[in-house]
């Protein structure tokens, strides 16, 4: 379970009739969980939209600065902070 595992079974197998309907079930998981991940090559894309300024600020929202904290950090007005925030 530590390594990721979906399901676990006993060993040996004592119920061959009870694998495969938890590997479907896990296969389905996947899928969904899949299905509901954000497409990386959408986020890059997106990322490739933001000015040098938006990035800069960016990054600092990410780390969890607040505005005034980016502004001292910057040497930036908190007005020019919340200008380049991604929306």
């Amino acid at each position: 379970m530590k390594g990721g595992a979906l399901i676990s079974s006993p060993k040996p197998v004592e119920r061959l009739k009870n694998l495969l309907p938890a590997i479907r079930a896990s296969h389905e998981r996947d899928a969904v969980a899949r299905r509901n991940r954000p497409n990386y090559t959408e986020i890059c894309a997106r990322l490739d939209t933001l000015t040098p300024r938006e990035r800069e600020v960016s990054s600092h929202v990410i780390a969890g600065k607040l505005n005034k904290q980016i502004a001292r950090d910057l040497g930036i007005t908190e007005a020019t902070v919340k200008m380049h925030r991604p929306g």
